[in-house]
């Protein structure tokens, strides 16, 4: 890729910021040449300087990466949904068997007291 330098044009993708391991929002180029031609990828904004920590990712990869982690923190979310309903049932058993037991309580503390 380095060698295609030259041939690279930069374009922006406003929706999806992206940064690279310095820490820098990464720009957007587009492939010029070879077998990647019209390929879109994001560089580190460093990238012809000492600084460049090395960051390249194609976006069209970068976007599956977002997709796979959308679908798993959907099905995490769902699990965690169905875990929090157990034990809000689990609670409201344990309010009513205190419930209980305070009632039996009092009927016990009112019968003691009447003999």
């Amino acid at each position: 890729m380095s060698s295609s330098l030259s041939s690279i044009t930069r374009d922006t993708l406003q929706d999806h910021k992206i940064y690279c391991r310095c820490n820098q929002q990464c720009l957007v180029y587009t492939c010029q040449r070879g077998e990647n031609r019209g390929r879109k990828f994001y560089r580190c904004p460093r990238n012809r300087s000492q600084d460049n920590c090395g960051y390249l990712k194609w976006v069209d990869e970068t976007y599956q990466t977002i997709n796979v982690t959308k679908y798993q923190l959907v099905a995490y979310e769902e699990k965690l949904t169905r875990k929090l309903e157990s034990i809000t049932f689990q609670v409201r058993i344990v309010i009513a068997i205190l419930i209980i037991n305070v009632a039996l309580l009092l009927v016990l503390l009112k019968a003691k007291s009447c003999t």
